[in-house]
């Protein structure tokens, strides 16, 4: 008989390695989003290193503002980007890490997206271009998510 993964039970402040959490979980063990295959779960991972490839995460009141995928170029809804944008719609829960000076994560919350927005940036080779920003709320303090809203976020380019 095949033996199930657990379930997500990190409490906020837990310390885990990416390493241990994939092995754990799946996933991708690069870039800020990560999508198990088999779990209905989205890994976001922030932290300082990424300023470097022009991305803007902070947290303003309740809501973490949070870079999507794609270091160069203008930013599309594919892969991560379309993942958690859609992940109230697909049954996902979106989990939120950063990362510590030590290397591995502290987990800070289950979260929701409450919306997103486009935003002028610079890329990683430093040439402006249109990034996705996600607005991040923690999970039963949020607004319903902008997919549940009653807007049809399929008219938004993908």
């Amino acid at each position: 008989m095949a033996r199930q993964a657990p379930e997500f039970s990190f409490q906020p402040g837990d310390i885990v390695s990416r390493k241990e959490l994939h092995a754990t979980f799946g996933g991708q063990g690069r870039g800020g989003i990560s999508t198990p295959r088999t779990r209905p779960y989205i890994f976001v991972f922030t932290g300082s290193r990424g300023e470097a490839y022009g991305y803007e995460h902070a947290w303003e009141s309740e809501v973490y503002h949070f870079t999507g995928e794609g270091h160069r170029g203008d930013m599309r809804f594919t892969r991560g980007n379309k993942a958690l944008r859609d992940h109230a719609r697909d049954g996902k829960r979106v989990f939120l890490f950063e990362e510590r000076p030590e290397g591995d994560y502290w987990f800070l919350s289950e979260v929701v997206v409450r919306t997103w927005r486009t935003k002028e940036q610079a890329d990683a080779s430093g040439k402006v271009r249109q990034g996705i920003v996600f607005e991040l709320a923690r999970a039963g303090t949020a607004p319903q998510p902008a997919t549940q809203s009653g807007l049809t976020l399929a008219t938004f380019p993908e």
